[in-house]
């Protein structure tokens, strides 16, 4: 992998002043402050509309991690607050990266379109180290399984980043805007490293998510840097039995990289996306258990943001399906 493959150009968040102080919902992790870290107001930064579509920006303190998480609510057409009616949720990683992908165009030319059903969408833009917030994680041992790479390690805070948005953003979103509080009702996605960790994620925390999208998966992360057998992910999957719901949609471009360690004409990361589908069917045959799991490969696809802008109508078409009345 590339550099580049492993963080792409984040477009960086600025932190508004934030308004009057409020106290945060009973229950949230956000009161556990760890050492050192300041609490913040959970109060919307700034609210606008582009076209039909309400988007409200908040700062949000992330106690273990000692920071704040920019988010950014993307309300569809017709919400309000006192309607009776109820949406699914979509929580992206590297929201940051809403603008250069795109996604209120997209969704809103979905909607246009009348192509996929209303969702409310967070995006939750990167932690400041992303490498080490980005990653996989064990929830039962309550640790993060770091990653070797000739970058540094990867994912060495992911089970903190991890609980937080589970158990801290998701009580947070659910109390402030009128979602579907159930995991079959809630996906998360993310790309390239955002997309490790939204299949950590939606694998540990399966009362939380029941959908998970991945677009240029950084699958290849493994304990021993450059060693295939000891990639993380065939690892997490063979660690605990499978969710009763848990549907994964994949997708990778064929031109995003030139690494191809086993000589099969196949780069690696279309090549570990579909270890990750295998593995997923093996153990949903072993519960005789009926899943959802796909990868779509683009034809001149590549590891940047363009892309993964092309890829988004497909994932939300398949997330999010208009059900006739």
């Amino acid at each position: 992998m590339t550099a580049n493959s492993l963080c792409p150009e984040l477009n960086t968040a600025t932190v508004a002043d934030l308004r009057a102080h409020a106290v945060l919902l009973a229950g949230l992790l956000f009161s556990a402050l760890a050492s050192g870290a300041a609490q913040t107001p959970a109060v919307p930064v700034h609210t606008y509309s582009i076209s039909g579509l309400q988007a409200v920006r908040h700062d949000l303190p992330v106690p273990t991690l000692g920071q704040n998480v920019r988010i950014e609510v993307i309300l569809p057409p017709g919400y309000s607050a006192k309607a009776k009616r109820r949406y699914a949720s979509l929580y992206i990683n590297d929201g940051q990266d809403a603008e250069a992908v795109a996604l209120k165009q997209v969704l809103q030319g979905l909607y246009g379109e009348n192509s996929i059903a209303p969702v409310i969408v967070v995006a939750v833009s990167a932690p400041a180290d992303r490498m080490a917030s980005y990653g996989f994680s064990d929830r039962g041992k309550r640790q993060s399984l770091p990653a070797q790479s000739r970058f540094g390690p990867v994912g060495a805070d992911a089970h903190a980043y991890s609980e937080w948005l589970a158990a801290g953003l998701v009580p947070f979103i659910d109390g402030q805007y009128r979602t579907m509080a159930k995991p079959e009702a809630r996906t998360i996605l993310g790309w390239s490293l955002g997309a490790a960790n939204a299949f950590s994620v939606g694998w540990n925390y399966p009362d939380t998510f029941s959908r998970v999208g991945g677009f240029s998966p950084s699958f290849w992360l493994s304990t021993v840097s450059g060693d295939a057998s000891r990639r993380l992910a065939p690892q997490l999957i063979a660690g605990k039995p499978m969710p009763g719901r848990f549907a994964v949609y994949l997708a990778a471009g064929s031109a995003e990289e030139t690494d191809d360690r086993d000589g099969d004409g196949v780069i690696d990361v279309l090549d570990d996306a579909q270890d990750v589908i295998d593995a997923l069917n093996a153990k949903a045959r072993q519960s005789k258990q009926s899943h959802d799991f796909r990868l779509t490969r683009m034809d001149g696809g590549q590891h940047n943001q363009a892309s993964w802008k092309l890829l988004l109508p497909g994932f939300l078409q398949w997330a999010y399906p208009v059900v006739p009345p």
